[in-house]
């Protein structure tokens, strides 16, 4: 959760550190990687609005 709310908002510093976090807690990269890709749609998708 804390990565994706940190990517939509734009913090990248908070993003490669929740990543890592995410990473050593057992997921995988390519997992974290979808969840970023769905934010970055739903963002996508406010900014339509």
């Amino acid at each position: 959760m804390s990565l994706t709310v940190s990517a939509l908002n734009g913090f990248e510093l908070c993003v490669r550190s929740h990543q890592e976090n995410v990473l050593k807690h057992g997921s995988s990269e390519p997992r974290s990687f979808d969840a970023l890709r769905l934010v970055s749609v739903i963002k996508g998708l406010f900014t339509l609005l």
